[in-house]
Formats: C-alpha cells, sequence, structure tokens
C-alpha cells in the first residue's frame, strides 16, 4: 500500500527532472564562429585560433605575432639579430620563423622553422632537419611582451665528427 502511495510523487519526480533537463540549451545563443564549436556554452576554437573581441573563435594566433623582431639570444654564441614570424597559407596552427638562430645554409639562405600553435600562449619546434645541415627542436612561449624560444640546434659534419650542439634561449622583442 505504502508503494502504490509514494509512486506517483516518484513520477512526478522523475517528470519534473526530465523537463528541466531537457529544457535549456546552453548554446542556443552562442555563436562562436567559423572556426569554433559551442560546448556547455562555451566557444571551444579550433587549432589555431582563439576568442576574438567579439567572443567568437575568428582571431587567428599566428596573424597576432606576425612581424619583425628583436632576437637576443643566450646560451649560444649567435648574440642580436633580425628575425621574422609569418603565418602559413596553408595551415592555420603553423608559424614560419626566418632566421631562428641566425644559422645561414651553406647556400647562404636563411634556415626558415616552422612552429606548430598549441595554445594562444604556447607552440613548437617540432624537430626536422632544415638545409640537410640543421637539426632545430624546440617549445615558445607567447606574452602580451615577448616571444620567448627554448630551442637547441645541432649542425656541422657526423661524419667527420665536428658536430657542435647548442641549446638557445631566444627573447623576441617587436623591431
Amino acid at each position: 500500500m505504502r508503494l502504490q502511495n509514494s509512486l506517483p510523487s516518484i513520477f512526478l519526480f522523475v517528470l519534473s527532472f526530465l523537463i528541466v533537463s531537457c529544457g535549456s540549451n546552453p548554446c542556443k545563443d552562442v555563436d562562436c564562429g567559423p572556426h569554433g564549436s559551442c560546448e556547455k556554452g562555451i566557444c571551444e576554437c579550433e587549432k589555431g585560433f582563439m576568442l576574438a573581441a567579439d567572443s567568437s573563435c575568428n582571431q587567428k594566433i599566428a596573424e597576432l605575432i606576425e612581424g619583425e623582431y628583436q632576437a637576443n639570444v643566450t646560451g649560444c654564441n649567435t648574440g642580436s639579430y633580425e628575425l621574422t614570424i609569418q603565418s602559413s597559407n596553408v595551415f592555420d596552427d603553423v608559424l614560419i620563423l626566418v632566421n631562428l638562430g641566425g644559422y645561414t645554409c651553406d647556400n647562404g639562405d636563411d634556415i626558415i622553422v616552422e612552429g606548430l600553435i598549441t595554445s594562444p600562449e604556447t607552440f613548437v619546434l617540432e624537430e626536422a632537419r632544415y638545409c640537410d645541415q640543421y637539426q632545430v627542436s624546440g617549445n615558445g612561449t607567447i606574452t602580451e611582451t615577448a616571444i620567448i624560444i627554448d630551442y637547441s640546434v645541432s649542425y656541422g659534419s657526423e661524419s667527420t665528427g665536428e658536430l657542435v650542439e647548442e641549446s638557445c634561449k631566444l627573447t623576441l622583442s617587436r623591431s
């Protein structure tokens, strides 16, 4: 008899729970733009993008930091020099760093290193070989005042045993 009396109460409780939980969509009025999607009322941006002033994922991170920089190096013998950061024409989450380390290829060209943007504040220089001569890898941090890159480079001739390995810290400020 008690179970029969409590069944209507249980039914009403379950029904009210279902109505409340199904009735609200936190993403209903959220527009994340073409490079984002809404999750529980919050915009999640695609790799390479971040929230813009209008709260949509329209700001390409690479475009915020591309430009000419004065590079100051510690831990290596490269000193100060000019470095350029460009955004990739192909991938939204790739940076192009021209003249990283001030190293030049045998043909006289600057080395051009790709960085993979992992968040609005970080990027990675995945280990890669450039000009068949330089092996580079590292991590970068983006702040409002500077870009800091910790990287390792090895170069020279493995066949002759004249391989040089350096660990460098690069601080970039706008030119």
